[in-house]
């Protein structure tokens, strides 16, 4: 159970899972992936929210101060839990709001995967994480395009950490459509990443503009 949030005498302070999960087939069952162990962390920080925010309820009820005024006794910190985070569209509700949830356990994450979201949803979630900590973005068969891929870029400066972005099967093609002042966006956007030692564009045609994005 992953209650110990709400107890004043625990001192944990951090729980770190990353690195638990694989999506390796030859592992045995008991081995979670990285998708069905998100969804298991973000369903466990939304019901411990809500189990604390009803105890909460319950003392407030009990206890009365002189005046009558409700009297509550401070609270323990919440235990941040460092997790990789993979999510799609089946997944997506649940993480959100995990992320949005305050309660005794806090999702930090370290590497970001989506697969199959619209842009919208991309950067909802960008924006949720806590920006220190993050040091992988992987967003692959999303289809972002070019305009896409400008309107995530600007949201992954705010991760100063950031070491590695993979962006494979943006659907970025410079031959079939492309205008100058995107691809300026998008050079502009890379370059402001500034920890980056890893870039992925596979799939992406760029020939003959190689230079333009990564000068």
């Amino acid at each position: 159970m992953l209650l110990l949030g709400l107890k004043s005498r625990c001192r944990l302070k951090v729980l770190d899972v990353t690195g638990l999960q694989g999506d390796d087939t030859d592992r045995g069952p008991e081995w979670m992936s990285l998708w069905s162990c998100t969804v298991a962390l973000a369903k466990a920080c939304v019901e411990v929210s809500k189990h604390h925010h009803e105890c909460l309820k319950r003392d407030s009820k009990r206890h009365k101060g002189p005046s009558g005024a409700s009297v509550v006794a401070p609270q323990p910190l919440g235990v941040e839990v460092r997790a990789d985070l993979f999510v799609n569209s089946t997944s997506f509700n649940i993480l959100r709001d995990a992320l949005q949830t305050t309660g005794p356990l806090r999702l930090k994450c370290r590497d970001f995967h989506a697969e199959e979201l619209p842009v919208a949803s991309i950067v909802g979630l960008l924006e949720l994480l806590e920006p220190t900590g993050v040091r992988r973005v992987d967003l692959r068969f999303n289809n972002l395009g070019l305009t896409g891929l400008c309107a995530v870029l600007p949201h992954l400066a705010r991760f100063t950490g950031l070491l590695s972005l993979k962006l494979p099967y943006s659907n970025v093609n410079v031959r079939r459509v492309a205008t100058e002042a995107g691809l300026r966006c998008l050079a502009t956007q890379l370059g402001r990443l500034l920890c980056l030692k890893e870039l992925n564009l596979g799939s992406s045609r760029l020939s003959g503009k190689l230079r333009q994005l990564l000068g």
